[in-house]
């Protein structure tokens, strides 16, 4: 089953989804609405509809462990919603590595701009992408958003395919290549 906007709250599907137009994109979830989907788990990785640029999205829960002295996330956890955002596109997408020491990629830059605090047992919403594929690294562009919608931040990671063993980068493999274009329209 896939779904418009105006079904998105009424259906819910699972595993494999063909959109049934441009906009329409799966959601991989089974809740029959939006009430019952925040109260699911913080890994549940969904899919709804938003602007063509952003496809895939993972929520997660501020934990207390999460906040600073002003009561609020520490800026620099930021940083691990976007690492956790990473790891659940890539896998979703059948990238990941199974072994770490073999060919993998680093982080290579980071960047985050703040719009707006989020507290303690927020839901909050990373909305991930792959803007660009060159020949060894890959950019990820990133939207995070409070539970009510609110833009919390905006994000770029670039990652470099490399080599652990050699110590060197490599270039993206073929089959990564394949996959995220396939996924990403705009790439």
């Amino acid at each position: 089953m896939c779904f418009s906007s105006t079904t998105l709250t009424q259906i819910g599907c699972f595993g494999n989804c063909l959109p049934t137009s441009s906009r329409a994109v799966p959601i991989r979830v089974l809740f029959l609405d939006w009430a019952e989907l925040r109260n699911a788990l913080p890994s549940v990785i969904i899919y709804r509809m938003t602007d063509d640029l952003f496809r895939f999205s993972t929520t997660l829960e501020v934990r207390w462990r999460d906040l600073d002295a002003l009561g609020h996330v520490n800026n620099v956890v930021y940083f691990t919603y976007l690492e956790q955002a990473r790891i659940h596109y890539l896998r979703g997408l059948g990238v990941v590595p199974p072994d770490p020491a073999g060919i993998s990629f680093i982080l290579a830059e980071a960047s985050c701009q703040f719009k707006s605090p989020l507290g303690l047992g927020e839901r909050v919403t990373v909305w991930i992408r792959v803007s660009e594929l060159r020949n060894s690294s890959f950019i990820f562009e990133y939207r995070v958003e409070g539970e009510d919608g609110r833009l919390a931040a905006t994000a770029r990671s670039v990652q470099v395919c490399y080599d652990y063993q050699n110590q060197r980068p490599i270039p993206i493999p073929d089959e990564w290549r394949e996959v995220i274009v396939a996924y990403e329209p705009r790439l």
